[in-house]
């Protein structure tokens, strides 16, 4: 037997069906495994889904409350899954970046009158925007010169926030008139001689915090964001 590793960078929290939360982790051999807590700290997991040809899950996502999975694959597909627990769940939506470039990170929010968007950070450095129900590109953007490691979208503003291998953290705003829907840069920031692993909104707060890669240590750091 094959064994599958389980990366922790593919987590996501995620509602079933029968509205359980659960925890979604992926693996490199294509399966997504859900981790449901009984009560206790008893836990109880699920495989209930497995990509074409085994390929490699490298990120996940989620939008609160909502029944659909977002799987980030190394093939350069967005995969869309309908999570039920009792039966396999159910693929309803493909997106192929382009170039079909390995996805990279993921995230989701809540975007004017969108259910909610689906925004895809790929290895050429490139963000694009999807609509969730008819997976269409709402906005694509080249965001950094190297490929994107963290990405966070803030509903409640408007706001997406993404770090890179090139070293910048940047903040962008998102905005509509009546013909179009627009992204603007708003902050970059350069981390000098170092990567940026990871990037976060801080709740309740206008800070940004990052993960840093320097040798065998993690550190953080945090700015404002206005």
């Amino acid at each position: 037997n094959e064994k599958s590793i389980f990366s922790l960078l593919s987590l996501s929290k995620v509602i079933s069906q029968d509205n359980k939360e659960l925890i979604a982790c992926g693996s490199s051999q294509g399966h997504v495994c859900f981790i449901e807590n009984l009560k206790d700290n008893n836990f109880k997991s699920y495989t209930s889904f497995q990509s074409e040809s085994k390929t490699p899950i490298n990120c996940l996502a989620s939008y609160p409350g909502s029944n659909k999975l977002i799987v980030g694959t190394s093939t350069g597909e967005v995969l869309i899954l309908f999570v039920n627990l009792a039966h396999d769940s159910l693929l309803i939506g493909k997106i192929r970046t382009m170039v079909n470039s390995p996805v990279t990170s993921l995230t989701t929010m809540k975007y004017f009158d969108n259910p909610f968007l689906i925004v895809v950070g790929d290895l050429t450095g490139r963000i694009t925007l999807y609509d969730s129900e008819e997976f269409k590109i709402s906005i694509e953007i080249c965001a950094h010169a190297r490929y994107i490691t963290g990405l966070e979208g803030k509903s409640e503003s408007e706001e997406i926030l993404s770090s890179g291998e090139d070293g910048y953290i940047n903040l962008w705003k998102l905005k509509k008139n009546e013909q179009d829907e627009l992204i603007e840069l708003d902050i970059s920031f350069k981390v000098p001689d170092q990567i940026v692993t990871g990037i976060s909104f801080i709740p309740n707060s206008t800070d940004i915090i990052a993960s840093i890669y320097e040798g065998m240590d993690s550190l953080l750091i945090s700015f404002n964001s206005h």
